[in-house]
């Protein structure tokens, strides 16, 4: 989903017009498709919603193997920009996915690939609906991609740069614009990683051979791209590599002009550090489990003024906490399994002003929690959440069904990264279809009778 001229649009599902684009401004009534792209029930699956220029671009395509094709609604009008395939092919290449689109001041970037070709980064031509390729990369898996003053910073390989070393590129949405920033290491690939904008300036985790993986930063060229800090001094890496930090959710994130991520200096263990880009101003927020082990900070994640994270301390075990940027003000939130199993919280996200996590008890195994009202830092889990009603079969393939008397209204389905994927305004008697959903874990608020109630449910 994404917040477009004071309305949020969102891939939904409703049963006579499949998964379409629709738009909401919170209220029931305010709450409509926007356009049957494909009439009837089959669905067109919009996906990488982007904002750029005022306009919502957007793919859409009937299946995974089937041709995408690029939209974009302008003036509440959506048209087709074009299609990709054997009809728009690309210096004699047929594209047929879009796995990217990022948005920067003047350029509308894309990343394309298809079975058996090398992805590229092409801009689009908006008065010719054209696509425009800039260069051929391998990427790595966490496909991060940065905008900071018109120019697209990314982690990328390229067979006639660097000897093929994974290293730092950026673009300005011209072909010779498109070029690597620096080859930190020769020889050795640095690998960047975790990047992240922090007032203008492109913050990210890079290795050597001689320093391990550390806290870089760059202004988009080489004399302006050097290491920060060596945290864990020698060749050892205060920094988690991108395979183990995507695995176990290790990214960076920013709070008031600082850089918050996890690290380790070699004597407390992996503990949450921040930077203001400076070697003195990067420093231990607080060592939470002391004594040289680690409390391992993991899924940082900004909500308002504070950051939600978990850490793990040989009391609560990994539980949820916050930090406000301050040793006082981090601090544990609850401690979901009272004592030093711990219950992992992860997916933290924020639906209005409710903040909501997965967390794992011994009754109940994995369930989705909610932090209410933080001034009384009350925790419930939501599947104690009763009023009366529960959802079955869960897990579902195609169809869940809550248990209750009276008619159901007002169905909102998101999934745990707090986008709203499905909503209905009109009342249903109990049956629910959610055919057209990803696999996955999702959570879903209904109302009856006026009363509201949230529940989580699994599709398979």
């Amino acid at each position: 989903s994404i917040n477009h001229n004071n309305s949020i649009y969102f891939s939904g599902f409703e049963d006579t017009v499949g998964v379409e684009l629709w738009k909401t401004d919170g209220t029931e009534s305010n709450t409509s498709l926007v356009s049957d792209i494909k009439p009837g029930t089959t669905s067109s699956n919009p996906k990488n919603l982007t904002i750029h220029k005022d306009k919502l671009y957007f793919t859409s395509s009937e299946s995974y193997n089937a041709e995408e094709n690029l939209f974009k609604l302008e003036n509440s009008v959506v048209s087709n920009v074009l299609t990709l395939g054997s009809s728009n092919t690309i210096n004699g290449i047929a594209y047929t996915r879009i796995r990217n689109i990022i948005s920067s001041d003047n350029n509308l970037f894309f990343v394309l690939h298809t079975n058996g070709t090398v992805p590229n980064i092409s801009i689009l031509n908006e008065s010719e609906n054209e696509l425009t390729k800039l260069k051929e990369f391998g990427f790595n898996t966490n496909d991060q991609f940065i905008t900071i003053n018109n120019n697209l910073f990314f982690s990328a390989q390229s067979v006639s740069d660097y000897n093929n070393e994974v290293e730092l590129y950026k673009s300005d949405g011209t072909t010779e614009g498109t070029v690597g920033v620096i080859n930190i290491e020769t020889g050795f690939s640095s690998s960047p990683s975790h990047l992240i904008n922090n007032n203008d300036v492109l913050f990210f985790s890079a290795e050597t051979s001689t320093k391990g993986r550390e806290l870089w930063r760059s202004d988009g060229t080489e004399n302006g791209t050097y290491q920060v800090k060596d945290i864990y001094s020698g060749s050892s890496s205060s920094i988690s590599s991108p395979y183990f930090s995507n695995l176990f959710g290790e990214k960076f994130e920013t709070l008031s002009g600082e850089v918050y991520f996890s690290a380790n200096n070699g004597v407390n263990g992996a503990e949450l550090w921040k930077s203001d880009g400076t070697d003195a101003g990067t420093i231990l927020v607080k060592d939470i489990n002391k004594g040289g082990e680690a409390s391992n900070p993991k899924h940082l994640t900004r909500i308002g003024d504070k950051i939600y994270f978990q850490a793990y301390d040989k009391t609560h075990g990994s539980e949820l906490w916050k930090t406000d940027g301050t040793e006082a003000g981090t601090v544990l939130v609850s401690d979901v399994i009272p004592g030093e199993i711990g219950s992992s919280p992860f997916n933290i996200v924020n639906i209005d002003t409710d903040v909501f996590f997965m967390a794992f008890t011994l009754t109940s195994g994995r369930q989705i929690w909610k932090l209410e009202n933080e001034a009384s830092l009350s925790v419930e889990e939501i599947s104690e959440i009763d009023y009366n009603t529960f959802v079955y079969p869960n897990p579902s393939h195609n169809f869940i069904k809550i248990k209750t008397d009276d008619p159901i209204e007002n169905i909102k389905i998101y999934n745990l990264n707090g986008q709203l994927i499905k909503s209905s305004r009109k009342k249903v008697n109990k049956k629910i279809n959610i055919s057209q959903l990803k696999k996955g874990i999702y959570l879903i608020k209904y109302e009856i009778k006026g009363v509201k109630s949230i529940k989580k449910f699994i599709k398979r």
